[in-house]
């Protein structure tokens, strides 16, 4: 597998940030990227970006307001019984997606790093374009977020931690990007993820979003790290939707090396 050095790489330029605004992604020319998607399907004009008001009922039939994510008493106020979840309605004039996705958010040094499962809080599911649009418009965009936050969006049933049986032979290609081009990564990402881009069906489990100071980090999860042709495909999609030169090395880690390191740091030093 390739390796990555520590530099970060610069975005290519050809999409500007404007083009990237979700009402004008969706009428951009690059809407013939979206393999699995017909023109028709991504013609919806997803809501406005100043809106606030979208209740989580929506998502999670509660009456609660949507949560903050960096209020440190909304762990407990927001808390959701992800096992007891209804099933996600599709309304008959939505255009569903492949998968179901849940959208997970985390905050590093809430918790301990070696119970980080207890810092995971889903924020949001989705099973159509439009619904995806409804949680996006909700959302901070990557750069409005504090360091040491993740968000990942993964297929239901999978959640973003190496243990997870969907993940743990996997991997993940990792990109390390300056702040000022996260927005445009993270979108662009996910969208190629909802719109089937990548063509190695059920061997994608997710994207996750990692902000740090001063870089942050971009990654999609993959179920089978030995799956060469899968890792490659990927990869290469990756390049070219986030125009990443082929001169540039890209960074695959594999889960099991890091289970490894984990249950190591676990384990009493030896002199």
């Amino acid at each position: 597998m390739e390796k990555m050095p520590a530099k970060q790489y610069e975005m290519g330029s050809s999409t500007s940030t404007k083009s990237m605004q979700p009402q004008k992604f969706l009428h951009s020319k690059r809407i013939g990227h979206m393999d699995s998607f017909s023109r028709h399907e991504m013609m919806y004009d997803p809501p406005s970006m100043e809106s606030k008001s979208m209740p989580r009922s929506s998502y999670f039939n509660s009456s609660k307001p949507w949560p903050d994510l960096e209020s440190d008493e909304s762990d407990m106020e927001n808390e959701i019984d992800i096992d007891n979840l209804p099933p996600i309605e599709v309304g008959p004039h939505e255009h569903r997606l492949q998968y179901t996705y849940w959208l997970w958010f985390s905050r590093k040094g809430t918790h301990r790093a070696t119970d980080y499962s207890k810092s995971l809080r889903v924020v949001g599911r989705c099973a159509s374009v439009q619904q995806w649009w409804s949680l996006y418009s909700h959302l901070k965009r990557p750069t409005a977020l504090h360091p040491y936050r993740d968000l990942s969006l993964f297929k239901q049933g999978i959640k973003p931690m190496w243990e997870d049986p969907a993940n743990s032979k996997g991997g993940q290609w990792v990109i390390r990007l300056r702040k000022n081009q996260i927005d445009r990564a993270w979108e662009n990402v996910c969208m190629a993820m909802l719109g089937e881009q990548f063509l190695v069906g059920d061997e994608i489990c997710g994207v996750v979003l990692t902000t740090r100071s001063p870089e942050c980090s971009l990654s999609v999860w993959n179920r089978t790290a030995t799956d060469h042709a899968s890792t490659t495909r990927i990869r290469d999609t990756l390049r070219r939707i986030l125009n990443i030169p082929v001169s540039v090395p890209m960074e695959y880690k594999i889960h099991c090396d890091s289970l490894k390191y984990v249950a190591i740091s676990k384990g009493p030093l030896k002199s």
